[in-house]
């Protein structure tokens, strides 16, 4: 009976971690934060709209280089938040002008959105999702932003460089944004192709395992962008989920011990040691002795 007893706190501790690492998960996919990278050739001043609201993502971002993280705000799950970049350039030798990019809708995550020119020398901007998915040992991820118009399509063919006999695999076909994971045991190389199976670019990468990069298209070209190349970069999010689930763990067995100390002094209270014998019972017998 007792043990029954004790085993109810232990499911109730459980229960109360499980629902305390929802809440922390739920409340972590709620919230939208957008980091920009600078692609063009002049440093940028970059200004977030959501709604009525200004964000500033950098008030002077130089070239190649990645803005600091920044909320949005909160979204509900299944809902998106509409949000337009302005861009101004800073650039000394030209007049600055500002540009208010096309509008995209943002979900819960972290997002980072490459500033670059498209086909068309026009100022764009497309989003990749850093929430992908995390690499294994010995891959690599690519998150693959296109643009690329649509009436001009491309694809991106790769294929071992030591692999000698075989033949070019398609990787990516479209124009949408995908992502992408490749062996990092040996250098890749690569090939895009126009639709009519014409080779546009061509040339090697050399990932890093673990890393994660972006790769941005167009019509006529590819860049590969190092986003994290650092292997510790892969091993830091399990080892804060596995100190989370350590904490919780902890909290878990103080809360059992607590409760079940409680329950013990409530068992000796209700159960109070009752006498063998009422002093109704206990009756004296006189008794001799004889010696013989």
């Amino acid at each position: 009976m007792r043990r029954s007893r004790s085993f109810i706190p232990l499911c109730c501790g459980l229960v109360l971690c499980l629902s305390l690492a929802q809440i922390a998960y739920s409340v972590q996919a709620k919230t939208a934060s957008l980091s920009v990278r600078n692609l063009l050739n002049y440093p940028i001043r970059v200004v977030a709209t959501v709604g009525n609201e200004s964000i500033t993502l950098s008030d002077n971002l130089a070239v190649d280089d990645v803005s600091s993280s920044s909320s949005l705000g909160s979204v509900e799950l299944g809902e998106t938040l509409a949000v337009a970049l302005e861009v101004t350039s800073l650039a000394g030798n030209a007049t600055n002008v500002s540009t208010t990019l096309n509008t995209l809708e943002i979900s819960g995550g972290v997002f980072r959105a490459l500033v670059t020119l498209d086909d068309l020398a026009q100022l764009r901007w497309t989003v990749v999702s850093l929430e992908a998915g995390q690499p294994q040992t010995d891959h690599a991820l690519i998150l693959v932003a296109s643009l690329a118009n649509a009436s001009s399509p491309v694809s991106l063919w790769a294929i071992s460089s030591q692999c000698f006999t075989c033949d070019y695999q398609p990787l990516w076909s479209a124009v949408d944004n995908t992502s992408l994971v490749l062996n990092t045991d040996y250098p890749i190389l690569y090939q895009l192709r126009s639709n009519d199976n014409h080779t546009l670019v061509s040339g090697e990468w050399s990932l890093v395992s673990a890393g994660i990069y972006s790769l941005l298209f167009t019509s006529s070209s590819l860049r590969l962008i190092t986003e994290s190349a650092d292997p510790q970069a892969f091993w830091l999010p399990p080892v804060v989920a596995l100190a989370i689930l350590a904490g919780l763990a902890i909290i878990a067995i103080l809360i059992f011990k607590v409760i079940a100390r409680l329950s013990f002094i409530q068992d000796c209270i209700s159960n109070k040691p009752q006498p063998l014998l009422s002093e109704d019972e206990i009756q004296v017998h006189p008794f001799s002795v004889s010696w013989g």
